[in-house]
């Protein structure tokens, strides 16, 4: 505050620090300030409770935009849950008859179907879900004599080629499609194990079921206690549902009608671009044990391959060794209709008809392949040990993991998912090492002990003199060592 005097009367000037107002008055100088001082408190209160409720609404906004998200999220997940049930056949739509009733229903809607035709499919529809058994419209038989036949007099670029036994050809119909793909493939390899005279002591009376009827199959392998883990997954239910089965399911069928099998996993590509040059390999031993000296077509006795890729799965029933001595798979697909399978059977076969079974190593290149390979027949008591209650862990020691090779191999434990091979592995190991090591333990407690009661009844001194003699102090800490 600056205080001069006035020029004319020499009367002091006060100078307001604020706003520079020239007063001649201390007290009302004094005022004027106070004045601003309030003005600017005001202010600055305003300013704070603005900032308050910019912060406050600041933070209901961004609340309710997590709340937002969160819900958002949530509605996402559960219609990517319900696009998998649907998916995967487990969303309570109907089974079996339900699909082939409603899609004939359109085709008769859609004018490509007659109203008899529609009765008539019905009624044998029906007729077949009250026996169990498939009705055999999809099926296409003889078509291994056929190839049989065709390797004898053509395919000049053929070296060799090894046939399975006999097998029938089944594919989708109306009330499958889209989902039925391991329950055909399985009426495939039963087809083949009913025609082949080693199976009939497991295989007595049967016949190749519908697949209402093979669902009820497999949650009766449930129900003896057949692959429990897989059985949760599908809520031990299969029938009225059209949930997707694979190689698990396969093995755990065939194991309770006491049919040995294994599950070979594939669980990684072994060669260049993404393709298993070691599953053909696999293949082409399983089929064949001399190729050289044999004849160029071989009809064996092997029932065909069941396999397994993601979303889909179809039937190996043969393999080729080309001139060059590449490798070539004959695959029957359930999605291939019977009016092209039927051209194999035709006198005249030609080349391009072969199209839909031939797989060269370059045409198989999912990340994974599962196969089940069926080995023979087991005893009552070999079923009975195939239960997971009956086994224990040694006899996970038979899972072997051969990581050079690319495969996974189970042959007698529980059919698992890829994944979990490596723990089982791992568990064998360690129970393996821990045995060997408490054996040795007991060994060496039995050796101190032996050596105490010497040392007690033989020598006068008491067993203070043992615990530091240096055989039994040296023992004793060894013990504690390997603990």
């Amino acid at each position: 505050m600056r205080m001069e005097p006035m020029p004319d009367c020499g009367q002091p000037v006060y100078d307001c620090p604020m706003c520079g107002l020239t007063c001649t008055n201390y007290n009302i100088l004094q005022e004027h300030v106070d004045l601003h001082l309030e003005e600017s408190s005001f202010g600055q209160g305003t300013n704070s409770v603005q900032c308050s409720r910019d912060l406050e609404l600041a933070h209901q906004l961004q609340q309710e935009e997590d709340r937002n998200r969160r819900s958002k999220e949530s509605r996402q997940e559960i219609e990517e849950f319900q696009r998998l049930q649907r998916q995967y056949g487990l969303d309570n739509s109907g089974g079996y008859k339900q699909q082939q009733l409603r899609n004939m229903e359109i085709e008769v809607s859609r004018g490509r179907m007659h109203p008899c035709e529609f009765h008539k499919r019905k009624a044998d529809m029906m007729e077949s879900l009250a026996l169990g058994v498939d009705d055999g419209k999809t099926k296409t038989s003889g078509i291994i004599e056929a190839l049989y036949k065709y390797y004898q007099n053509a395919a000049t670029d053929v070296r060799h080629v090894w046939l399975s036994a006999a097998v029938d050809h089944f594919h989708s119909s109306f009330g499958d499609k889209g989902w039925g793909c391991g329950y055909r493939n399985f009426q495939m390899l039963l087809s083949s194990l009913l025609q082949n005279g080693s199976y009939d002591d497991c295989m007595k009376g049967m016949s190749v079921p519908c697949i209402p009827k093979i669902q009820s199959m497999i949650e009766d392998a449930w129900k003896e206690g057949f692959d429990p883990q897989g059985a949760s997954q599908l809520n031990n239910r299969l029938q009225g549902t059209r949930a997707w089965i694979g190689a698990c399911e396969v093995y755990t069928l065939l194991t309770s009608l006491r049919v040995k099998c294994r599950i070979i996993d594939f669980h990684k590509p072994t060669g260049p671009l993404g393709t298993h040059p070691r599953l053909f390999e696999w293949i082409l031993n399983y089929y064949c044990s001399e190729r050289e000296g044999s004849p160029k077509v071989v009809c064996t006795a092997k029932p065909p391959i069941y396999l397994q890729h993601q979303g889909h799965s179809r039937t190996v029933v043969g393999i080729e060794e080309r001139k060059n001595r590449t490798l070539c798979l004959l695959i029957f697909d359930p999605g291939c209709p019977s009016r092209e399978m039927q051209k194999l059977l035709k006198q005249d076969v030609e080349v391009s008809h072969l199209k839909q079974l031939r797989k060269f190593v370059g045409n198989l290149k999912h990340k994974q392949y599962q196969i089940v390979s069926v080995e023979g027949v087991l005893s009552p008591e070999e079923k009975v040990m195939k239960l997971p209650r009956h086994r224990d862990v040694a006899t996970l020691s038979r899972v072997t993991h051969l990581h050079s090779n690319g495969y996974v191999c189970s042959s007698d434990s529980t059919p698992t998912q890829p994944w979990t091979y490596c723990s089982c592995l791992f568990i064998t190991k360690a129970y393996s090492f821990m045995s060997v090591k408490f054996l040795f333990v007991l060994f060496c407690l039995f050796v101190c002990l032996v050596f105490f009661f010497c040392k007690v009844f033989v020598s006068e001194v008491w067993p203070l003199n043992v615990c530091f003699h240096p055989f039994g102090f040296g023992s004793g800490v060894f013990i504690i060592f390997i603990l």
